[in-house]
């Protein structure tokens, strides 16, 4: 399956299945890369700082966020927590 391109290849020839590999081993290079760059400042060609944020729902996404270099939350996606509970949160809970 490349989901690059939407396309499912049934019983792959050999050929195929190299290429295949062959790109899954470039996207894992530039994922490397990009991990190792993560926690660099965000400039554009011209030096203007770009902050980056992350959108989180879960403690999960937060560590992710920081993880990854995150400069802070975007976008804090409660739905979650009310489609987890009976009743909805206190201000309180949402701040935990």
């Amino acid at each position: 399956m490349d989901a690059d391109v939407g396309k499912i290849t049934i019983n792959p020839d050999a050929q195929t299945q190299q290429e295949f590999h062959a790109k899954l081993k470039r996207k894992k290079n530039i994922l490397s890369k990009a991990k190792k760059r993560a926690h660099e400042l965000s400039q554009t060609k011209k030096g203007k700082t770009i902050n980056v944020f992350a959108n989180i729902g879960r403690l999960e996404d937060t560590e992710n966020a920081i993880a990854n270099g995150a400069d802070g939350i975007g976008l804090y996606r409660i739905e979650q927590i009310y489609l987890s509970l009976q009743k909805p949160p206190s201000p309180n809970e949402l701040y935990e």
